[in-house]
């Protein structure tokens, strides 16, 4: 019985407790063109750095969020959709590392919208 008992005691204490979710942004600016604006070219990005697991875990976890690319190349806003808040936390952090070619309309180089998804799968 006692070798049960701390057996589920080890168990409890390996698995990480549920991290909340992230509060989804109501709007990540729509007036920003993205990739259905007629004309657009897009975004394309020239380097990414992959996130880092926030810690050990087994499963997947998704990430969802909306991020701005400015006139430069630079992500300037993210805004979250959808998953965890550490897993968030660690996409973001590795999203604002990122470069890009900037979009351009008509042209010239333009603020751009688009959606990014992030899954973490470990075992």
């Amino acid at each position: 019985m006692r070798v049960f008992v701390a057996a589920l005691l080890l168990a409890a204490c390996a698995t990480p407790a549920p991290q909340p979710e992230v509060t989804p942004a109501a709007s990540c600016h729509p007036e920003v063109a993205g990739p259905d604006t007629p004309g657009i070219v897009r975004a394309v990005a020239i380097h990414m750095e992959p996130p880092k697991t926030p810690y050990r875990t087994a499963g997947i976890h998704t990430v969802e969020m909306d991020a701005i690319v400015d006139e430069t190349g630079r992500v300037v806003e993210i805004c979250p959709v959808r998953g965890e808040r550490d897993f968030f936390d660690a996409s973001e952090k590795a999203l604002r590392q990122w470069r890009f070619k900037p979009a351009t309309l008509d042209g010239k180089p333009v603020r751009y919208r688009f959606h990014f998804t992030t899954r973490f799968n470990s075992s």
